[in-house]
This record gives structure tokens, sequence and C-alpha cells, in this order.
């Protein structure tokens, strides 16, 4: 038996297996204990090798990962806000790095055109359009929650809020 054995992984996106835009992969799917690791900083991540299973041998299963997760636009977009929200609970302050509007814009505008053009993603048709539109609207929203947690925004408008409701209370007793 092998240490670590693979399969081709397919995504499926409201239906649709995804088959560019990087979407479509082998993955490590089976492995020995101890073989292969999450790294824990992130909710979507790879699994990389350990110590000593570096130059394992690696098998090939005969069939497929079918991933269906997304069948509907509504439930990517809550993936969206539960992947990003699991991974700035993971983030300390140093890791917070708030970028410029303009370079949110090109990192994003890179991504789209990485992931519909260079990878194809146009090949999977409206789908593969749809799936890079969303996928770097994740990009956008991850680096705009980073600002807001590295601000202090939500606590600013939660003090803000309180404050004019204390206000109202007062001047409603007044009267």
């Amino acid at each position: 038996p092998m240490d670590i054995y693979t399969a081709p992984y397919y995504s499926y996106f409201l239906g649709k297996a995804m088959m560019y835009g990087g979407k479509f992969q082998v993955r490590d799917l089976l492995f020995k204990k101890g073989a292969l690791r999450y790294q824990e900083q992130s909710e979507h991540e790879s699994l990389s090798r350990q110590v000593g299973f570096e130059k394992s041998e690696v098998g090939a299963l005969k069939g497929a990962y079918l991933h269906f997760s997304c069948p509907s636009i509504k439930k990517y977009i809550d993936k969206v806000n539960y992947y990003s929200e699991k991974d700035l609970e993971r983030a300390t302050n140093d890791r917070l790095i708030v970028i410029p509007p303009w370079r949110i814009l090109v990192h994003s505008g890179r991504y789209f055109f990485n992931q519909y053009i260079t990878q194809k993603g146009y090949k999977d048709g409206k789908h593969g359009f749809v799936m890079a539109v969303l996928d770097t609207m994740y990009i956008i929203i991850n680096h705009l929650k980073i600002w807001e947690k590295a601000e202090g925004l939500k606590k600013f408008h939660d003090d803000e809020r309180d404050t004019c409701d204390h206000n109202l209370r007062l001047n409603s007793i007044k009267e």
C-alpha cells in the first residue's frame, strides 16, 4: 500500500463541473496517518507533506472526488462570509495588512484575469465567468474585512449607535 493516494477533484458550481479557471485539480485524498497535514492558518488550505513522507510513493485512485459545494450564488456568498470570518479569527494583528484601495483593485483585477483568461475559465461558459467574478469578489471582501478589523470599525459603529440611542432616551425623558 502507498502512503498517499490522489484522485481527480471535480468542483461543481450551479450544477456544472468546473473544468477550467483553476478549479479542476488532482488532489491528495487518502493518506497514511501523519503523512499529510493542514497548517491550520486558513479554512481553505491544502495539505502539506510531513517530515519523513516527502518522497513517499503516491498511488492514484480510479474514481474521482465530486465536490457539490455551491448549488446557488446565495450559498457561495454565505460561504464567503463563513470562510473570511474564520480566517480573520485566526489572523494575528501582525498578519492584518491593510492595503490601499488602488492595490485592492489591481490585485482583484489580476486575480480575475488569471482565473478567467490565463487559466481559461471562459471555457466553462457563463458558469466560468460567474465563478471568476465571485472568486474575485471574495478577494475584495477579504481585504475589506481586514481593513474593518484592523481599524476597529465594528466597535466604532456600535459605540456610535449606543451613544445615539442613549441621547435619544435622554431626550425622550426630558419631554
